[in-house]
């Protein structure tokens, strides 16, 4: 499917093509911060995919057909992203019930706040340098996944409550819900998780924003908020 949408994209003279891709390519980390020049070496299947899509947008340049660049990003929260393995704790701790959290829960994360990649994401695209390379864009540090839990919880005045699902139980309930039936091989992230070192891009572009936990975290309880409320009426 991405070799069609490159093809397409260079039959219809399309000049550049910025791929936003994820932490999945770089497989299990060798190293405290992961960087853009370490080796990718995928060890589930939706990393192979994710290597595969960024090699043939960047061999697509390489070959002159397109300007390509490759921009990766960590897990993220906040409005509008409802598909993030975050958000359905913030509706949980919203309505006083228990999250689900996938893995080990006291290890490391990072967890970007989406309106932070946009601005980023338009710079890259108009750096005419950029292109050919892939950038990392990480979020505000990496963070105790317990700690996020709690401060979300907290921040709507509750304790944190939550239940983890180990490779065990995700197992099981693959057997009958498909959507679970891949997480099992994607659980080293949880386990050995992939912080991203952006130290390229932030000295690239130095005035980048990264908003704090705290702030984002309330920033998104508030568009939950709005967003209950006028689906409400």
């Amino acid at each position: 499917m991405h070799r069609l949408t490159l093809e397409a994209a260079a039959a219809a003279h399309v000049a550049r093509i910025v791929v936003v891709s994820n932490v999945y390519s770089y497989g299990v980390p060798s190293t405290s911060r992961v960087s853009e020049t370490q080796a990718r070496l995928p060890v589930a299947r939706k990393g192979q995919y994710r290597k595969e899509m960024e090699d043939l947008a960047l061999d697509a340049h390489k070959k002159g057909q397109i300007d390509a660049m490759i921009v990766r990003l960590p897990d993220f929260y906040g409005p509008g992203a409802s598909a993030s393995l975050a958000n359905p704790i913030f509706s949980a701790a919203l309505a006083g019930k228990t999250a689900n959290w996938i893995g080990p829960e006291n290890t490391a994360h990072e967890f970007l706040f989406v309106p932070d990649a946009g601005p980023v994401i338009a710079d890259l695209a108009q750096c005419a340098e950029c292109y050919g390379e892939a950038w990392n864009f990480g979020g505000p540090g990496s963070i105790n996944s317990m700690d996020f839990i709690t401060r979300i919880y907290r921040a709507v005045g509750r304790a944190p409550k939550y239940r983890t699902a180990g490779r065990g139980l995700l197992k099981i309930i693959g057997w009958f819900n498909p959507v679970f039936r891949e997480l099992p091989e994607m659980l080293y992230l949880q386990e050995t998780p992939v912080i991203l070192d952006d130290s390229k891009l932030l000295k690239k572009f130095p005035g980048v924003r990264k908003t704090s936990y705290d702030e984002g975290i309330r920033l998104t309880l508030e568009w939950l908020r709005g967003a209950r409320a006028k689906g409400a009426q």
